[in-house]
């Protein structure tokens, strides 16, 4: 049997689709993020090094059902792994992301909290600063 079903007039159906935007970073701005989201969500995953620090996202990829925040950080990284040559011998690349609103907001919650808990330079904490504001008008 089929059921056809009348569109209603006036009906915006738009609001209920997650809105996906691309958004532009530079490396340092994806950087910043990604390990903002990492000390927020999952601080074990963050190792330093002797020249910076490393990421493991085994951890995450092996789970059975990875959060929100698990998901975001899968993006990220594969976004940072994908991208040639990043960003050691290019330091002003830019990669582009696919955003929704609640991951934009995600990224800047993260990035308000590393503010709040560690102390920064000045130039960092002015990138984080205007990095929130335009993840915030993502939304």
């Amino acid at each position: 049997m089929i059921r056809v079903v009348e569109r209603q007039k006036d009906v915006d159906i738009t609001s209920l689709l997650a809105h996906k935007n691309v958004m532009t970073f530079s490396s340092d701005e994806l950087i910043l993020a990604l390990v903002s989201l990492v000390r927020a969500t999952r601080p074990g995953m963050l190792r330093q090094e002797a020249d910076g620090f490393s990421v493991d996202f085994e951890a995450i990829a092996r789970g059975k059902a990875p959060g929100d925040a698990d998901r975001l950080l899968l993006k990220m990284g594969a976004v940072m792994e994908s991208s040639t040559p990043y960003p050691a011998e290019n330091p002003n690349s830019s990669v582009s992301l696919d955003l929704d609103a609640a991951e934009a907001r995600q990224i800047a919650d993260a990035l308000a909290k590393l503010e709040l808990l560690q102390a920064w330079p000045e130039d960092v904490m002015d990138m984080s600063r205007a990095l929130r504001a335009r993840l915030l008008n993502q939304q």
